[in-house]
């Protein structure tokens, strides 16, 4: 016997919370309530004093994988700045992107002793680095 198959989702912002009715089957049903994505975008220099290659095999080794390890976060990238598009020298050297699912737990995840480590770590690299926390509109 062939079952058919419907599928209908409707789509109801409010505020930053995503509404979702999904219907599977006539007999199957999920509903659901999901954030917006939150990106964090954070732009900064190294220090006079450190060592781009030392700051590179940081990251690899440490502060990617444990950001990329919270609940909290879908993905973590960082980027090395190549100047401006069409010539000229960027005003940041380095650009981490961080797609955030939850950005309470992402709050609470940070505050742990081990995020506090690489956070240390990561000031004794950075020169004044500036944390914008973004969501998408479109």
């Amino acid at each position: 016997m062939e079952e058919n198959i419907i599928i209908c989702v409707w789509i109801v912002k409010y505020k930053l919370n995503v509404y979702l009715r999904l219907q599977i089957s006539p007999t199957t049903l999920f509903c659901g309530a999901f954030e917006l994505m939150n990106t964090l975008i954070v732009l900064f220099n190294l220090k006079k004093d450190a060592d781009s290659g030392a700051y590179e095999a940081w990251a690899k080794a440490t502060d990617l994988p444990v950001v990329r390890g919270l609940s909290s976060v879908d993905s973590f990238e960082v980027y090395r700045s190549q100047g401006l598009f069409g010539g000229g020298e960027a005003p940041y050297e380095y650009v981490e992107m961080i797609d955030i699912n939850d950005v309470d737990q992402f709050g609470t995840e940070v505050g742990s002793a081990t995020m506090a480590k690489v956070a240390s770590e990561f000031q004794g690299f950075a020169d004044n680095p500036v944390f914008i926390l973004t969501s998408k509109f479109s």
